[in-house]
């Protein structure tokens, strides 16, 4: 996973908070959905993760997700997104939703529920809610695997 850890870096570095909400505020869509774009939660690195996955999409849109976990529970996740604004909105609510669930909780979150939660999607940015999910459930099964092997996280 060391790979994975130093894209998460990368993208750490490489993110702006302004960029990527232009799409957001000229869409018609529902206040929720553009609260999230202009004012993520959670967004950010976070030091000494349990898990974390970086999942570049076909769109070229990428969300590297992170998280600590304690007793099988997500103490706090974090996002950070390279791309869109809905693809920013779903990182910040793929996390709010992540927060407080145990990780067989976490494995359930999909584009669906995300966007649901959101208020919907337009059609062509569903995938934005399925690539944060998808960040989401591999940091989350990252996190089951160096809770099983600890030493893993050792080469981070």
């Amino acid at each position: 996973m060391s790979s994975s850890t130093t894209e998460y870096e990368k993208l750490a570095v490489s993110v702006s908070d302004e960029e990527g909400t232009e799409d957001v505020r000229e869409a018609e869509v529902i206040e929720t959905l553009r609260d999230h774009a202009s004012r993520p939660r959670n967004m950010g690195s976070l030091p000494n993760p349990d898990g974390v996955a970086v999942i570049t999409g076909d769109c070229t849109d990428t969300v590297a997700v992170a998280m600590r976990v304690e007793d099988n529970r997500v103490l706090k996740a974090s996002f950070m997104a390279q791309g869109c604004g809905f693809t920013r909105a779903c990182g910040s609510m793929a996390t709010t939703l992540a927060e407080g669930k145990t990780l067989n909780d976490v494995l359930q979150i999909t584009g669906d529920i995300i966007a649901a939660e959101l208020g919907g999607l337009p059609d062509d940015h569903l995938h934005c809610a399925l690539l944060a999910s998808n960040a989401l459930r591999a940091a989350a099964r990252d996190a089951l695997q160096n809770r099983n092997a600890p030493w893993r996280r050792l080469y981070r």
